[in-house]
């Protein structure tokens, strides 16, 4: 049975931190001490089942301002959190490694559409969908992969949003 994820960033606003740790199995997408500075400002794997206050508080204060997508996966949590990890570096052009934030949604509209047959292969091995808001925040684009592609489709209104 799938599970719904919230991928959010916590660099976004200073209260998305304690947002997140109201909730029950938050996973740092990065390894770090997660009262570290760069602990408080990472992105975590959120199961949105358990995540009654952050939901809430998205739905009232975060739309529009880019506090991360959400997903849906059946993988094992712990899994699905080492498998999403692996999307956070990318090598530029020049060879150097930055890092990819790939859950911001101003990233992920842009990136995902230019995304080959491989390239969705590994983005969708785990995950049956991808959630992200437009980009004014008034609906959302769920992102699935359908023989090779990328399938799009628009919503003005998903789970509760």
């Amino acid at each position: 049975m799938s599970e719904l994820y919230a991928v959010v960033d916590c660099a976004r606003d200073n209260h998305i931190y304690d947002l997140v740790h109201q909730a029950l199995f938050p996973a740092c997408l990065f390894m770090t001490d997660i009262v570290s500075p760069m602990g408080r400002n990472a992105p975590y794997l959120v199961p949105v089942e358990h995540a009654e206050t952050l939901i809430e508080s998205w739905r009232k204060a975060g739309r529009g301002e880019s506090w991360g997508i959400f997903l849906r996966s059946s993988e094992e949590r712990a899994r699905l959190r080492q498998r999403l990890r692996t999307f956070n570096q990318a090598k530029l052009p020049d060879g150097r490694v930055v890092l990819f934030r790939w859950w911001d949604p101003r990233v992920f509209r842009v990136y995902m559409p230019t995304c080959d047959a491989d390239d969705l292969k590994q983005w969708f091995a785990s995950v049956e969908e991808y959630i992200c808001e437009t980009e004014d925040g008034s609906g959302f684009t769920i992102y699935r992969h359908r023989d090779g592609t990328l399938a799009q489709e628009h919503a003005e209104r998903w789970n509760g949003f």
